[in-house]
């Protein structure tokens, strides 16, 4: 039971840390995406991220299989991956996502970061660097309609695959394995980024984690402190989770916090 109620937990937090980090991308996303040379720069970020640290081809399963896999962790319920490596051509077909809410789901950063994705995972569907163009598809089945064309290689584009060497090397994956003192703090002292956003991005988490573990459902105060954003009512959940709630889960939410900031942070300003 102790066992079950563990890997229930991990879920969660896996999957709380998986939409902090989509929405913390996709706010960055919105706020460039009318400049070409900084969303040129996002793009090869995010795709170098998925095409380096994300896609583990082990040999023994067909690409197509590990990105449906990784696509349905990422969220995407409804999946069609379809390509022809002799053409260098494919299509994707995407639902909505679960992680991706109905106000950011249709909007510019959006699709650009969704690009970025498929370029990354592209790249290993083809063997080599793949471009993605991105719409939306309204028909009844499909959110998301991806077109990929394979590029032609040159010699400082190649990235080794990254295969299973069948040693036991465990690598941290995870964001607290590229931070850096400069990366909190210097965006911070750069002014670059309005109070306001910061406070965003701190009611998100907050009220969405103390949502989601917990239940508003018989106080009257937090329900209706849900429908305004204030510091006062901020501090409201806060004070619940502090007060009420184990050290481990104030550790976990202050954990999400941080992260959450930091990536919003270091996408904006670098």
């Amino acid at each position: 039971m102790v066992v079950k109620q563990r890997m229930a937990l991990d879920i969660i937090k896996e999957q709380r840390m998986i939409r902090t980090i989509f929405y913390s991308l996709l706010q960055s996303a919105e706020l460039i995406a009318d400049n070409k040379q900084l969303s040129n720069v996002f793009v090869s970020k995010v795709e170098k991220f998925v095409r380096e640290r994300v896609i583990i081809d082990d040999g023994t399963r067909e690409v197509k299989e590990i990105a449906s896999e990784l696509l349905n962790s990422f969220g995407w319920k409804s999946i069609g991956i379809n390509y022809d490596n002799n053409l260098g051509t494919g299509k994707i077909l995407l639902g909505r996502n679960r992680y991706i809410t109905k106000d950011l789901a249709d909007n510019a950063g959006a699709l650009l970061f969704i690009q970025a994705i498929f370029q990354g995972i592209g790249y290993h569907l083809f063997n080599a660097p793949t471009a993605a163009s991105v719409k939306l598809s309204f028909s009844t089945t499909n959110h998301y309609e991806i077109i990929l064309q394979r590029l032609r290689e040159s010699g400082s584009e190649k990235i080794p695959s990254r295969r299973s060497s069948g040693l036991d090397l465990v690598v941290d994956t995870s964001i607290h394995g590229s931070l850096t003192i400069g990366d909190i703090f210097n965006p911070i002292f750069q002014k670059s980024l309005p109070d306001v956003f910061l406070f965003e991005a701190a009611w998100k988490v907050i009220t969405e984690s103390y949502v989601a573990n917990f239940s508003v459902e018989g106080d009257a105060i937090l329900k209706e402190a849900l429908k305004n954003e204030s510091m006062v009512n901020l501090s409201r959940f806060i004070t619940k989770i502090i007060d009420q709630e184990t050290e481990e889960e104030i550790l976990n939410v202050s954990e999400l916090i941080g992260e959450f900031i930091v990536k919003i942070l270091t996408t904006k300003t670098n």
